[in-house]
């Protein structure tokens, strides 16, 4: 009985030393995308179009592809800019 006890543990602690390991590769995988393309999300408009108003800084975007690759939406900006920090 203590043999497969022993067995049991040695399984359990195993998948859970393997599951903590896939877990800090998934976040350094997640910081490093985070650094490699974080540039790609700062835009500028710096004049006055049909649909952009112009802004004095630069500004996050929420997508690098799709209909919203230039709008700027405040929330978006106080999250990324706050989880950053």
């Amino acid at each position: 009985m203590r043999q497969l006890l022993t067995a049991i543990f040695i399984f359990i602690f195993s998948l859970f030393i393997n599951a903590q390991q896939q877990s800090l590769e998934d976040i350094r995988n997640v910081r490093l995308f985070i650094k490699e393309h974080m540039g790609h999300t700062v835009k500028e408009c710096k004049k006055d179009t049909l649909g952009y108003i112009a802004l004095p800084k630069p500004y996050s975007v929420p997508s690098l592809s799709g209909a919203f690759q230039q709008d700027m939406y405040y929330w978006d900006t106080y999250f990324l800019t706050s989880s950053l920090f």
